[in-house]
């Protein structure tokens, strides 16, 4: 189902709570009505009477009931699957001494020291091409620094989540991604058929032969997280891991880092989620030397003297950078943003009744719908800043 609620994230996590302890109180009571129900229909009543007739139907539509309840709660929960970990404990899974990375001649960062252990859980914080990715990638040896030395522990295991999802083939099937050969896959070491992994996933096996570009974005990235976990890792790289994903997916994704026992370095713009799973973090701005911070806030406050000189210096010199044309869009900017939100809360409703929640193929097309409009309005808004910015 689709939960919604006013106000900010943490409003949104109260809500939520509430939300899933009600669910379980009436799959409790549901389940309670549906085995007196059982009971009184397998003494073969006759179905003569009017009120017998009613009760049947009531028992039938409890059965109902009681489904979509358990399928509401199964799918929040995706199972409890997570990270597999080796089980190193090692103080020194990667030693990273003053390392320094470049683009021909543009220098990304220089001077960083990075130390993990099993347990140490690191963000990168830093805006869009301040060398975040770069160094994830020096981090795990998947590219070469230009000064310094990386030291890995002795045949480490890094399993990546990368943002634009390169590990997945994108001309294969599914069940060609996940299980290469047979139909078992081995979770932690155990045997289980490639259609009850996939359950696990919110997929269905008739999805099994579909190629993987034609998933969403947020199925891809579940697809990505489902392969990640079928891996032995000492170390996870993640890179924008949330990016189209749905928020009981992006539930999974945190409580298993925070579980994983090995040592985990992320990327990620969801606030939330990184002051949840980070013990350390680490600044980048594009050129400098990366700087540890204690949090987000931290982190942000120090920088925001810095943009607000920026911005003030930009503005001062320079007349409006808008042309006629963006200045019509800009104009046209809120109407555009309020007819999407309408025709996502029109969708979201329909996504909840009866007809669309019972025809499986349906409701995958329109969630898909829903999530591509949602992504619109975000870019809208994006665009909408950008315009207001050189709108002096």
């Amino acid at each position: 189902g689709i939960l919604d609620s006013q106000g900010n994230y943490d409003d949104y996590l109260v809500a939520r709570d509430a939300y899933v302890a009600a669910q379980q109180k009436e799959q409790s009571s549901l389940a309670n009505q549906h085995r007196r129900e059982q009971e009184w229909l397998a003494r073969r009543p006759k179905a003569r009477t009017t009120k017998s007739v009613s009760r049947v139907k009531r028992a039938a539509d409890i059965a109902d009931d009681l489904k979509k309840v358990q399928e509401r709660n199964n799918q929040r929960s995706l199972s409890g699957v997570g990270f597999h970990g080796s089980g190193r404990r090692a103080k020194d899974l990667i030693v990273a001494e003053q390392i320094s990375a470049a683009f021909d001649d543009t220098l990304v960062f220089e001077q960083c020291d990075v130390h993990l252990s099993a347990g140490d859980r690191l963000v990168l914080l830093g805006a869009n091409g301040g060398g975040k990715s770069t160094l994830m990638k020096c981090l795990a040896q998947d590219m070469s620094c230009k000064s310094g030395e990386i030291k890995h522990a002795h045949e480490l295991r890094v399993v990546q989540f990368s943002q634009d999802r390169a590990q997945l083939d994108q001309t294969a099937t599914l069940k060609k991604v996940l299980c290469p050969e047979g139909d078992t896959v081995f979770y932690r070491g155990r045997p289980m058929h490639i259609n009850a992994w996939l359950q696990l996933f919110l997929f269905g096996p008739e999805q099994l032969d579909q190629t993987i570009n034609k998933f969403s974005g947020g199925e891809q990235a579940r697809i990505l997280m489902s392969q990640m976990m079928l891996e032995e890792a000492d170390v996870l790289c993640l890179d924008e891991p949330t990016n189209d994903l749905d928020i009981p997916s992006i539930e999974l994704l945190e409580q298993s880092l925070i579980e994983f026992e090995g040592s985990v370095i992320l990327i990620t713009h969801d606030r939330y989620l990184m002051e949840s799973v980070a013990t350390h973090f680490l600044a980048m701005e594009l050129g400098e030397q990366p700087k540890r911070v204690g949090s987000y806030r931290q982190w942000e406050a120090q920088r925001s003297p810095k943009k607000v000189v920026e911005k003030i210096t930009n503005e001062s010199g320079q007349a409006s950078t808008l042309s006629w044309d963006e200045q019509k869009e800009l104009r046209g900017m809120e109407k555009r943003i309020q007819k999407l939100e309408a025709r996502i809360e029109e969708l979201g409703q329909r996504l909840q009744s009866n007809e669309v929640v019972q025809n499986i193929d349906e409701y995958r097309k329109m969630s898909d719908d829903y999530e591509t409009l949602k992504s619109q309005v975000e870019d809208l808004y994006t665009r909408w800043q950008e315009l207001e910015d050189h709108n002096v």
